[in-house]
């Protein structure tokens, strides 16, 4: 919120945040942006509130947590009981029980199954003209290959036992078979 960035807040002097802790907390963040329409529609469908009347920093919560739910790793019960207290910290006892409460019903339900366009939350308008541009097919590759994490780019020489593939007609580079989160 307020034009920061994730990895620039991280990267402060006075963080106490390791890098540990860093690297995972920009991998979450960025999952929940490459999942905020699935994160939406979870909410829009267990809840009788419309997003929009939403407090903002409840929407955020809610959709880091179901980012993190989306991404597993984390055992459902502590990402919930992590966001409520972070609901809680924002300061509000019943913006922690609503966000418990749907939560809780996003795991005994499960996550829905969504292109990715959806998953992406992109606007109707937008899908629209890259289908109208493109073709529906070649779009749906655009935003399949949007949603999914890129893989980090090296020059130089490899350093010993990480796996790497060589990027073809460009000499001494190398992509990493492993996504940054």
């Amino acid at each position: 919120r307020g034009g920061a960035y994730s990895n620039v807040l991280l990267r402060q002097k006075d963080s106490d945040v390791g890098l540990d802790e860093r690297r995972f907390i920009q991998g979450l963040v960025m999952h929940a942006l490459r999942t905020v329409g699935l994160a939406d529609s979870v909410v829009t469908s267990l809840s009788k509130r419309p997003l929009a009347r939403l407090d903002p920093v409840v929407g955020d919560v809610l959709r880091i947590a179901i980012a993190e739910l989306d991404r597993g790793g984390t055992p459902a019960p502590i990402v919930v009981s992590e966001a409520v207290e972070a609901a809680k910290a924002a300061g509000s006892g019943r913006a922690a029980g609503f966000v418990n409460g749907v939560l809780r019903s996003a795991v005994r339900a499960g996550l829905p199954q969504l292109t990715a366009r959806d998953r992406l939350g992109v606007p109707q308008w937008i899908s629209d003209q890259m289908d109208d541009a493109w073709g529906q097919a070649e779009a749906d590759r655009f935003w399949e290959a949007s949603s999914t994490p890129a893989r980090v780019g090296l020059r130089g020489s490899p350093p010993p036992g990480v796996e790497l593939t060589p990027i073809p007609g460009i000499p001494g580079t190398f992509l990493s078979d492993r996504p940054v989160p």
